[in-house]
C-alpha cells in the first residue's frame, strides 16, 4: 500500500530537493515522488494518508556509536548510576538483591570514578552479596569494581586495590561469568530495538563481539532495524551481510577515559602505553590487506596527534574513523583535514565532563569537545555511546547544539544523526534524505520538539522504517 504524507513541516536534509514540499509518497520501502499533495495523491494507489497536523516530518535518526547488545544486557543487571555515597550505594545493592531472582553471578554498570565515595570497596559489596560474586563496570566501561568472591575465581589479591581494577578489559571477566542464554539475549535486543523505535531511531553502529554480531546479524531484517558493526576482534569471523546489516570493519583502542584519568594528554605524556600504538598499527596494516574500515578510539590530545601521524606515514587507501575526540589542539586540524579521517563524536558527554574538564584539563579545555571546528574539516556523525549515554537522539541533538565548549548548527546536528554516518561509515546506503528513490526511513515530532529543550522528547509521534509505520504514539 502505498503512503502519503502532508500537512506540515518537511526537512528534507537535501539542498536539491524541491523547497517547503506538501507531501511526501512512499511506496513499497522507498520514497516515490516529493511534490505538492494533489499531484502525489493524483499519482497515489490508493493510498494510507498521514496528515501531519503541522508537525515536522524528517528523516529518521542513526546513532553512530553504541554498544548495542551490551545495552540490551543492562536491562537485566545491577544500576548503579548516581549512587555515589557509600549509603546509597548500599541500599541499591540491597534493593537490587530483595528484588530479583538469585543469580550465579550479579553484573552491574555505572559507578563514576569521579564522583565515587572513598569509602566504597570490595567489603562494601560483600556486606549484601558475601558469597555471590560480583562484577560492576564503571560509567565509562573502563575499570571495575568487584568483591571478594568475584576476586577469588578472577587469581586476584583480596586487597587488590579495594576491589578496583582501572583499565580493565571487561572480556577477562567474560571468561569466568557465565553467558546469557541466547533467546533471552534475543528478547532484550529485541525489547531495545522496539525502544529505539520509539525514540526515532532505525539504526545503529555498534562495537560487538562476534558472537553478539551474529545475533545481530539474524535479528535485523525481522525486526525492520539497521545495524553497522565494529568488531573489537580484528581476526573474528565477520557475520553475513544482508540489507539490514552490514560489516563496518575494526575497533581498536588508543588511550583510555577521561573519567578514568587515563586520556592521553600532552599534560602527562607518560600516560601513553607503547603495546596500544604497536597493535593500532598491526590493525591498520590488517585492515589495508583486507579493504576494512578501522575505529579508533582516542580521547586526548595527546593520543590524537599520535594516531594522526600514524596514519599520515601509513598512507592507507581506506578512510578510517576517529571515535570520540573530546580534546584536539587546533594545529593538530589540519592534520586530520590532511589525512582524510572520518570522526564520530558524542557530545551528549559534554553533561559529565564539562566539570571534569574544568578541574583537569588546564589547557586542553581551551580546545575540549571541538564540534564545530571537526565538522567544519571532515564529516561528523554523533552517537551516544550507549549504554554510557541514553539511547534518545533528542539528548544528543540538545548538547550538540547548546554547551559550553563549540556547538553545531542544529542543522548540522542532524546532518550528523541522519546522512552523515552513512559516510563516516563508508556507505552507500541511501537513506537518512527524503529524496526520491531514498529508503522511507522517517520519524513525525510535534513542531515545537526543537524549541523545548528543557525536557527531552522521549518518544516520539511516529516512526516510519522502510515505508511500514513500526511505532505510533
Amino acid at each position: 500500500m502505498d503512503l502519503l504524507i502532508y500537512n506540515g513541516l518537511i526537512i528534507t536534509m537535501s539542498k536539491d530537493q524541491l523547497q517547503n514540499p506538501e507531501a511526501v509518497l512512499i511506496k513499497d520501502n522507498r520514497i516515490q515522488a516529493i511534490g505538492s499533495y494533489h499531484y502525489l495523491r493524483s499519482i497515489a494507489n490508493r493510498p494510507q494518508k498521514i496528515d501531519l497536523e503541522g508537525r515536522i516530518l524528517l528523516p529518521a535518526f542513526t546513532d553512530a556509536h553504541t554498544h548495542f547488545v551490551e545495552t540490551a544486557k543492562h536491562q537485566l543487571i545491577l544500576n548503579v548510576v548516581h549512587q555515589n555515597s557509600e549509603q546509597d550505594f548500599i541500599l541499591c545493592l540491597a534493593n537490587y538483591r530483595n528484588n530479583n531472582p538469585l543469580q550465579q553471578w550479579i553484573s552491574g554498570f555505572g559507578w563514576d570514578r569521579a564522583t565515587i565515595d572513598q569509602r566504597i570497596s570490595h567489603i562494601t559489596i560483600d556486606r549484601i552479596f558475601p558469597d555471590q560474586p560480583v562484577t560492576i563496570v564503571s560509567k565509562d566501561l573502563h575499570s571495575v569494581l568487584i568483591n571478594t568472591a568475584a576476586m577469588k575465581i578472577l587469581g586476584l589479591n583480596h586487597k587488590h586495590q579495594r576491589g578496583f581494577l582501572y583499565e580493565w578489559d571487561p572480556k577477562e571477566i567474560d571468561k569466568y561469568r557465565p553467558p546469557i542464554e541466547q533467546d533471552l539475549l534475543a528478547s532484550l535486543v529485541t525489547r531495545l530495538i522496539q525502544k529505539c523505535h520509539k525514540n526515532g531511531l532505525c539504526g545503529v553502529h555498534t562495537i560487538e563481539q562476534q558472537v553478539d554480531a551474529q545475533l545481530l546479524a539474524k535479528l535485523s531484517d525481522s525486526q525492520n532495524f539497521y545495524f553497522t558493526v565494529y568488531y573489537y576482534d580484528y581476526q573474528a569471523i565477520f557475520a553475513k551481510e544482508s540489507s539490514h546489516f552490514r560489516n563496518g570493519g575494526l575497533k581498536v583502542f588508543a588511550d583510555g577515559t577521561l573519567g578514568s584519568d587515563s586520556a592521553w594528554m600532552f599534560s602527562n605524556p607518560k600516560q601513553v602505553d607503547n603495546g596500544r600504538l604497536k597493535k593500532i598499527k598491526r590493525v591498520l596494516e590488517f585492515a589495508e590487506t583486507n579493504n576494512l574500515q578501522v575505529a579508533i578510539h582516542t580521547i586526548g590530545d595527546y593520543s590524537t596527534m599520535l594516531i594522526a601521524n600514524i596514519l599520515k606515514e601509513m598512507k592507507p587507501k581506506v578512510q578510517h574513523r576517529l571515535e570520540h575526540l573530546q580534546a584536539v589542539r587546533p594545529e593538530d586540524l589540519s592534520l586530520l583535514k590532511d589525512i582524510g579521517i572520518h570522526a564520530s563524536m558524542q557530545a551528549i558527554h559534554i553533561q559529565h565532563d564539562a566539570s571534569l574538564i574544568e578541574k583537569k584539563w588546564t589547557i586542553a579545555k581551551k580546545y575540549a569537545y571541538p564540534l564545530n571546528s571537526i565538522n567544519k574539516i571532515t564529516y561528523l556523525a554523533l552517537g551516544s555511546d550507549s549504554p554510557v549515554e541514553t539511547l534518545n537522539p533528542f539528548a544528543g541533538i540538545f548538547y550538540a547544539t547548546h554547551n559550553c565548549f563549540e556547538v553545531l548548527s542544529l542543522e548540522d546536528a542532524l546532518a550528523s544523526y541522519t546522512y552523515k554516518h552513512h559516510i563516516v561509515a563508508n556507505q552507500n546506503r541511501i537513506s537518512g534524505k527524503i529524496e526520491k528513490n531514498n529508503l522511507a526511513n522517517l520519524i513525525v515530532i510535534n513542531k515545537n520538539a526543537f524549541q523545548e529543550f528543557n525536557t527531552f522528547l522521549d518518544e516520539v509521534d511516529i516512526t516510519i522504517i522502510d515505508g511500514v509505520i513500526v511505532h505510533e504514539k
